[in-house]
């Protein structure tokens, strides 16, 4: 089994964290992956954290109301500490010494410079690429901060727009999975009913562009208190034949695979008997725990 989605550097609080790619740093997520019965792990950084990422995804919070691009801002200069080159350069050393990894890369999408941050990391032999939503414009959707600033634009308004972003990307194809697909609950920003037509939006847009879906765990241990997606949108995601991938969204050791398990029961009662893995943007199907 893998886990397709594991950060070696976590968030800053204020002030850049020093990255470390140490082979240590990694044989640690390694060991702890190992002990939930994991054997392969593909680590996917942020594009928006790394220094060469800046001229291609551009001022992106420009025209967005002053102290919402503020948050923005502030959150990007603490987290862009990280060199890509050194990252891949990294994880490649990790992979030929033997160890069980895979480079990934979590491109936090914007649909107007999707082109050229594609086009830019075509130079790199990157196995895993994820596209996920975190913005809308300058708009942080998955900061406590911004909570107030949604509520107050529209709970209703905000889910469709970052429910058409999703589906707009994903129909691309250009990408090979969509991260934590409902992420905008992450701090209760549910809508009063579950919003059947948004989630239909979205899979049609995996289906259109032969896109997976990721089963996160991170929701877990945060105020969803379940997977990304909710059992509904995983459900109609399977109805539709869209695959899957799993990811811990670990960005500490401790935490490498963590909720797998729950992640593959859902699956199968979602109805899959199989996940993909990817190596050199070429996926190929495993079949789940528990599945003959």
């Amino acid at each position: 089994m893998s886990d397709a989605h594991l950060h070696l550097v976590p968030h800053a609080d204020a002030s850049p964290i020093v990255p470390d790619f140490s082979r240590q740093r990694i044989e640690q997520y390694l060991e702890v992956a190992a002990g939930r019965g994991v054997g392969e792990l593909c680590f996917t950084e942020h594009y928006y954290r790394c220094v060469e990422a800046a001229p291609y995804l551009g001022a992106f919070w420009e025209g967005t109301e002053p102290a919402t691009a503020q948050i923005t801002i502030d959150m990007v200069e603490a987290d862009r500490s990280i060199s890509l080159d050194d990252y891949v350069e990294a994880i490649v050393a990790a992979r030929d010494f033997g160890l069980p990894v895979r480079l990934g890369l979590e491109l936090d999408v914007f649909p107007d410079t999707l082109d050229a941050v594609l086009g830019h990391i075509e130079e790199y032999p990157f196995d895993f690429v994820i596209g996920s939503v975190h913005w809308l414009g300058g708009l942080i959707v998955d900061m406590e901060a911004t909570v107030p600033i949604i509520e107050a634009r529209g709970l209703r308004r905000t889910w469709e727009e970052y429910a058409h972003v999703v589906a707009t990307v994903a129909r691309s194809g250009l990408i090979d999975a969509v991260g934590h697909i409902d992420l905008l609950k992450k701090f209760g920003l549910r809508l009063p009913e579950e919003p059947i037509d948004l989630y239909r939006e979205m899979v049609e847009g995996l289906v259109a562009g032969g896109v997976a879906v990721e089963v996160n765990t991170s929701g877990l241990s945060e105020v969803p208190g379940e997977l990304y997606p909710a059992p509904t949108l995983l459900r109609m995601a399977r109805e539709a034949g869209v695959p899957i991938t799993f990811g811990s969204d670990a960005h500490r050791p401790e935490d490498a695979a963590a909720g797998l398990e729950v992640a593959w029961s859902a699956a199968r009662e979602a109805g899959y008997d199989s996940y993909l893995r990817f190596e050199g943007r070429t996926p190929a199907a495993v079949p789940l725990p528990g599945t003959s």
